[in-house]
């Protein structure tokens, strides 16, 4: 089963918040920009993360990046890691990537990203890639089979302002070939504690639902939900609960169907993407 959360990232641009209020308005976490263009700490990230935590909300943090070499890019992640140094995140560190310094580079982008990644990840963070819906499909979807993270994607189908209450339609959210953690829908939100204009965002989750690791040669129930789950998404399947060829051929094009790597076994990445 899908949860969803209704969140916002902010910057210094946003001023002093109130995040007393914030948080009672219905926000339920914050995403909170980490360093600037001279990777030095961002002025109200301190602030942000104190007021954002006392008050119980889930934080991420992002960094917008210009970086247009792996060097460039592992600096920035090293400065982030710097930055937040016994801190705990509940929303992953964030590669903000759509600068124009950045359309130009081919593959090299794919490069910095799975650097920058590997930096973050080896701290013990949890990663993610930011951008615009055009973006991703011109610049990364070519390059999908080489990127392995979730994807917080930006796309606004209407530019007047919300509120949190306001819901976006459904067939508004994007659709890409990564797992996608969430949602930018509005960058003209409206939102008690806030002064002006904020990015309003939602998150994608699973409940907690547990399912066994499947391959072929697996005969169970779980199987089943499997094979219906895949009957779901248009892929030809019996539901008779045996991991045969069919159902390993079926896992196998839904898995390159959506940029998870391609070996047949079922595990916790291809069964998120299975319950979206």
């Amino acid at each position: 089963m899908i949860i969803m959360k209704k969140g916002i990232d902010v910057a210094k641009w946003n001023g002093m918040i109130d995040w007393g209020k914030v948080k009672t308005a219905g926000i339920e976490f914050a995403i909170l920009k980490v360093i600037n263009k001279q990777c030095r700490e961002e002025d109200s990230f301190s602030r942000n993360y104190a007021g954002a935590s006392a008050k119980g909300l889930s934080i991420g943090v992002y960094n917008y990046s210009y970086a247009t070499t792996v060097e460039m890019a592992q600096n920035a992640a090293r400065k982030v890691l710097q930055v937040l140094a016994g801190k705990k995140l509940h929303c992953r560190v964030w590669l903000d990537v759509e600068d124009k310094c950045q359309q130009g580079i081919g593959h090299k982008l794919i490069d910095i990203i799975n650097a920058y990644q590997k930096v973050i990840e080896n701290a013990g963070y949890e990663f993610g890639v930011y951008t615009g819906l055009y973006f991703y499909n011109t610049y990364l979807k070519p390059y999908a089979a080489e990127l392995d993270c979730k994807f917080w994607i930006a796309r606004y189908p209407y530019n007047a302002n919300v509120v949190v209450s306001y819901d976006p339609p459904a067939s508004k959210k994007p659709t890409i070939r990564h797992a996608l953690w969430g949602w930018q829908y509005s960058s003209t939100g409206s939102v008690p504690g806030i002064t002006g204009n904020v990015d309003m965002d939602l998150y994608y989750g699973e409940a907690a639902v547990s399912y066994s690791i499947l391959r072929k040669g697996s005969r169970s129930a779980d199987v089943r939900i499997l094979q219906q789950k895949l009957k779901d998404k248009g892929y030809h399947l019996s539901t008779d609960g045996i991991f045969g060829v069919r159902t390993d051929e079926a896992v196998r094009a839904f898995q390159a169907d959506h940029g998870l790597t391609v070996d047949g076994i079922v595990g916790i990445k291809t069964w998120a993407e299975l319950n979206k």
